[in-house]
């Protein structure tokens, strides 16, 4: 066995073990006896189960006799001091976290407060107390779920019945008579009990559909080193392989086990699969051979597959040379003795033994990303301050982020605000610009920290008479997460948690939303909808660094932070590191597409005893899809760089964004004044420039030019509807990124003309 996953395995158990709270009425009397002694008798209302300590305890509650003190601890998430209780670890999340049973801060807890075990205990792992009142004798109440696996979900009940029979045949209740430590000596001798039943149970449950992930792990290691390709299989899989490993190797040659194999673990997670042929065509060269091509036929054609399916010899040697490098040094020297005798075959077609998977990852195509919204849901909560209770400015995103540095063991804590700049730091020391002052940074997709009522988003189109698009905006405004604003105890985001939760949710809505968007009939509608819904939204520009008058090196060496890297491989894993400790967000390799079909072509070939190879091709780089204006319609692709560990979380914003180049700022009387024309029943946005001067009085605007790309830095403009001629305030860069090329074009050349 694995010494490592066999000690994480004992832990587990005995962490489960203790995370158990079972219902012993004989602990309520001892405590309540023990309050009668030191407060007197009507210190305790026999009448009312819920005012006595044990049930109170067991809800994770203080009692006000018996607990003179409520207990102290620094949160992880704020570094401030809070009371330890259940209602503060609901929104200190990581301080939970770090205080569950076993850690090293639950033991330091209970040094500091030996005799609150079971009130810590009851407010890390709470139960109803009515609940806890009315439940039988020796039920188990609550237990720390996260240490039982899914499959596992007959595992509480034996415990139950295990627990049941074992009061019954060894709980003698008389005892408690004579004898005031008898009930503690059994309740000791219990929990050891069941701890021990807890591996029996576990061990038993191995080869069924019960068993637990260390057995399955332990079972697959023994046979062909099989637990390796563990994170890259869904449940359902794993389950399958543990179940018929013993089969497939007993008849690992079969071809209908090879089809098995084909169904289960490539075309069930729609990875493809193709087998080469060779064809003589029926066109002929100079010299009367005929001509060559590769077709490649889809053993799962259900599954995703590239479009192309015919490939030049050529191409199939270098499909072959990506799996095998060394082939290139006999294709090179045989690749025309190879093309002969394939032109010189008496059969048109030749199969080989060669299998191939091709396939596009599409996941990272989106406008929008998960780990892009948390970045700029990083910047724009740090930026906002509030004043709480205690008098002191704080950010409205106030956790403090725990990571490693490159070499160091220990954890080492900054504020996100400090973490941010920490982390803007490290990008442009990657570029090899070192900051030396602070830098503005323009985000042009942000949710508005306000979400707009349903009379700001329906103002620039007519929805009366369109109930379909009325019901949209309101799924909207009911879908958009809400930030913490109101209640003073907890105002803003104080936890990491809670700061991903928040991402997670603006990120789901989104997603919905685009899929509603792919749903509409028409462009008009389509207009109408994705108009409304980019009212939740506005772009803002930051500024991100310290005050002018402090230093960098100064503030970096004052927090103990590196900045001079011998290996680029340490800053990129910190930038990582610390792009994931402050957002919650964690790129997991297993997860990747292009990981998951080496891993599941590389199991098919261990299982499988063909004389075959198989060679995969899949697109190692992001898409970025190009938009045909106005009606959003995809009508190509093209590839662009994404390196994982650093792009991947700035790729929202331009690198020029984070350096400090010499910017070009113009100020100009009227320019850009987007009006809001109505023709019949539609809905037309344009920029007429004739009419540019006769709407212009002395409204100012400001613009950057980077590299020939214009960007907008005002935060409002005006909107004039003719019709009516009210003027509106709106957000200019999401009206300037929804202009067709042209447009955008001429202005551009207007500006740069100035």
């Amino acid at each position: 066995m694995d010494t490592n996953f066999e000690k994480q395995y004992l832990e587990q158990c005995r962490s489960l073990v203790m995370s158990i709270r079972i219902k012993f009425t004989a602990f309520a009397d001892i405590l309540n006896k023990e309050i009668k002694a030191k407060f007197g008798d009507s210190a305790v209302d026999m009448s009312d189960p819920t005012t006595w300590t044990y049930y109170q305890h067991l809800a994770g509650e203080y009692h006000p006799l018996y607990d003179s003190s409520v207990m102290e601890v620094i949160s992880l998430d704020t570094q401030e001091t809070i009371d330890f209780t259940k209602e503060n670890l609901t929104f200190h999340t990581a301080t939970k976290n770090a205080y569950r049973y076993g850690t090293r801060y639950y033991y330091s807890l209970i040094q500091r407060y030996p005799d609150k075990e079971e009130l810590i205990l009851g407010i890390l792992y709470p139960c109803d107390k009515q609940k806890a009142i009315e439940a039988k004798e020796f039920e188990i109440l609550t237990f720390d779920a996260s240490y039982v696996e899914q499959q596992e979900y007959r595992l509480i009940d034996s415990l139950q019945s295990f627990i049941n029979g074992h009061v019954s045949r060894w709980y003698l209740n008389a005892f408690n008579i004579t004898n005031d430590t008898y009930c503690l000596a059994y309740y000791c001798s219990l929990y050891l009990a069941i701890l021990q039943k807890t591996f029996a149970i576990r061990l038993d449950a191995a080869k069924t559909p019960f068993a637990h992930s260390f057995y399955i792990r332990e079972y697959l290691k023994s046979n062909s080193k099989l637990d390796k390709y563990i994170p890259y299989m869904t449940t359902k899989q794993l389950m399958f392989i543990y179940r018929n490993l013993k089969r497939f190797q007993l008849h690992v040659g079969k071809a209908e086990r090879f089809d098995i194999l084909l169904q289960k673990l490539l075309t069930d997670r729609n990875i493809p699969l193709s087998e080469f042929s060779l064809r003589q065509l029926s066109s002929f060269d100079p010299n009367w051979y005929p001509g060559i091509t590769v077709r490649s036929k889809s053993l799962n054609p259900e599954a995703n597959e590239k479009v192309n399916n015919y490939y030049s010899l050529e191409e199939m040697f270098r499909i072959e040379q990506k799996t095998l490098p060394t082939n290139k040094r006999f294709h090179d020297a045989q690749g025309a003795v190879i093309e002969k005798k394939i032109q010189n075959n008496s059969s048109s077609v030749i199969q080989t033994k060669a299998l191939f998977s091709a396939m596009v990852d599409y996941t990272a195509n989106d406008d929008f990303t998960l780990d892009k919204i948390l970045l700029s849901q990083w910047i724009h909560l740090t930026s906002l301050e509030f004043l709480s209770e205690s008098g002191k400015i704080k950010n409205f995103y106030s956790a403090y982020v725990n990571f490693k540095l490159p070499g160091v063991s220990d954890l080492k804590t900054l504020s996100a605000k400090d973490a941010l700049i920490y982390f803007v730091y490290l990008i442009n020391e990657s570029y090899g610009t070192p900051l030396k002052s602070s830098v503005e940074l323009y985000v042009p997709f942000q949710r508005k920290l306000h979400k707009p009522s349903f009379a700001d988003l329906t103002r620039s189109a007519d929805i009366r008479h369109n109930p379909i698009l009325k019901e949209y905006t309101n799924d909207a405004i009911q879908g958009h997460p809400v930030y913490p604003l109101s209640m003073a105890a907890i105002y803003g985001v104080n936890s990491v948690a809670r700061f991903h939760q928040l991402g997670v949710e603006i990120y789901a809505e989104m997603t919905r939303e685009s899929r509603v968007l792919g749903l509409m009939d028409s462009i008009l509608k389509k207009g109408m909808l994705q108009n409304i819904y980019s009212r939740f939204f506005e772009g803002k520009l930051y500024k991100i660094g310290l005050d002018d008058t402090e230093d960098y090196e100064d503030w970096l060496k004052l927090n103990s932070l590196p900045y001079n890297f011998v290996l680029p491989s340490d800053r990129d894993k910190l930038i990582t590191d610390l792009f994931e400790a402050a957002t919650g967000y964690y790129v997991d390799e297993t997860k990747l597409l292009k990981n998951i079909q080496k891993a599941m072509i590389s199991m098919m070939q261990q299982m499988t005893s063909y004389s075959i190879a198989f060679h995969r091709e899949i697109n190692e780089e992001a898409l970025a899809p190009i938009k045909l204006e106005p009606s959003g319609v995809d009508i190509s692709k093209f590839s662009r760089k994404m390196d994982l560990e650093i792009s991947i979380m700035y790729d929202l914003f331009s690198v020029d964004r984070f350096r400090n180049k010499t910017q070009t700022v113009y100020e100009l009387d009227g320019d850009f004044i987007p009006t809001f024309n109505i023709a019949g029943r539609s809905t037309v946005f344009n920029v007429p420039f004739e009419d540019i001067d006769q709407l212009a009085t002395d409204y100012k605007t400001q613009y950057d030019i980077f590299d020939n790309e214009l960007s907008l830095l005002s935060v409002e403009y005006r909107r004039v509807d003719r019709s009516t001629n009210e003027v509106e305030l709106y957000d200019a860069q999401s009206y300037y990124d929804r202009l067709s090329p042209a447009i955008k074009q001429s202005l551009l050349t207007k500006f740069m003309s100035k």
